[in-house]
């Protein structure tokens, strides 16, 4: 059994990309078989993202699903097919809580504070100070 492995994969090609790594895993199919197999998935996957998970086509996905090859056909194992869905997080929300943050750890300007402590006098009569933070 053989593991078809989409990598990250924005959900508006997942399609082209599932096909293409089909293709290139199994070279000993007719292209009509694999082109087949292929939309087969590829309708699973649109109904499960689409209509189940509501992704948009800009959020990411990775599929993973084992196939056997039998009697010159692909065989999915739907039972046991991975998929990884990552949301897309609209540019003005991370924009909003990055600045949020900023106001946290942003360092307080303070006034800096001396004092100035006698230290020694010199044989000339000059002061020497040390100076405290």
């Amino acid at each position: 059994m053989e593991i078809l492995s989409s990598g990250l994969v924005i959900v508006g090609a997942y399609d082209d990309k599932i096909r293409r790594t089909l293709f290139g895993m199994v070279k000993e199919l007719d292209p009509k078989e694999l082109a087949k197999a292929a939309g087969e998935l590829n309708r699973f996957l649109f109904e499960l993202f689409v209509d189940e998970l509501v992704l948009d086509k800009g959020d990411v996905v990775r599929v993973r699903i084992p196939f056997d090859i039998e009697e010159g056909r692909v065989v999915w194992d739907y039972l046991n097919v991975e998929v990884e869905a990552f949301k897309r997080v609209e540019e003005e929300k991370v924009r909003e809580a990055v600045n949020r943050l900023l106001s946290k750890y942003r360092p307080k300007e303070r006034a800096v504070e001396y004092e100035f402590k006698p230290k020694v006098k010199t044989l000339a009569g000059e002061t020497v100070y040390e100076i405290l933070l």
